[in-house]
């Protein structure tokens, strides 16, 4: 009887053991390109425990969705294998979306004459114009203190669904989905910028015009204080409307892992 109930209990933490394994090759991977905790300036020991914590939570509500322990070595290592891939796939995605709003800040930074004023960008890893680096970091603060960071938690947890545990993803189904959610994102970009760009081609016209009229003027040189000007009071106007156009679009796409992007 008590050999019965030994190999009850191994069998039990065996499971448990797997379980949170698979798991944590998903959640893991995903929260590695997660936006603010995966960042570059984020400690890889703070990133490994909250990714520890966060398996350990999903692990019972879960289980009913993994596959069963497989047999040999081999075929564990091939399940661990397209987690790892689909936990990649999840946080590219994530991080896609948080990448369009520093496009946005690309754009309105060229039309404003500061392309060249540049900073390093801790959430692309490389040298940015400051626009750029200016709405990245807000949107990075605001997905945190307007709680979507628990709709992404929850979005990984949803991609079981959609994504069977232990199954190789689509490769072509990744790939439209990525193409799909990287139109959007630059529509949405541009949507953002639309203002500035607005104004500074009604500059632009208004110089060529002052151009014609006067050829042995420098336009471009003598307007360049006023473009500055006048595409910093647009942004400063339309910055709040514009952030919060962005939140919403990244909660409605992250309906994508439960079946409705």
């Amino acid at each position: 009887m008590g050999f019965i109930d030994s190999l009850d209990l191994q069998q039990i933490t065996l499971l448990w053991v797997f379980s949170f394994g698979l798991i944590f090759c998903r959640v893991g991977s995903a929260i590695m390109l997660f936006p603010g905790i995966g960042e570059v300036y984020v400690p890889i020991n703070l990133r490994l425990i909250f990714a520890l914590a966060v398996s350990f939570l999903l692990a019972p509500v879960l289980l009913p969705l993994l596959p069963k322990i497989p047999t040999s070595p081999v075929m564990l290592f091939v399940l661990a294998g397209a987690e790892i891939m689909t936990g990649i796939f999840i946080g590219m995605v994530l991080r896609m979306l948080l990448s369009l709003i520093h496009v946005s800040g690309m754009i309105i930074a060229f039309q404003s004459s500061l392309a060249s004023a540049m900073l390093f960008d801790a959430t692309q890893g490389s040298q940015g114009a400051v626009v750029g680096v200016l709405l990245t970091q807000l949107a990075v603060t605001l997905l945190f203190t307007s709680d979507l960071h628990h709709p992404m938690l929850l979005a990984i947890a949803n991609s079981y669904h959609l994504f069977p545990a232990g199954v190789f993803p689509n490769v072509s189904d990744f790939s439209e989905m990525a193409v799909r959610l990287a139109s959007h994102g630059f529509l949405t970009a541009f949507k953002i910028a639309a203002p500035v760009l607005a104004v500074t081609t009604m500059l632009y016209l208004v110089a060529g015009v002052m151009s014609r009229l006067m050829p042995n003027m420098q336009v471009f040189f003598v307007i360049a204080p006023a473009q500055i000007y006048i595409a910093f009071m647009t942004f400063m106007v339309t910055l709040s409307a514009g952030m919060l156009w962005y939140l919403e679009y990244y909660r409605d796409a992250l309906s994508f892992l439960d079946g409705g992007g």
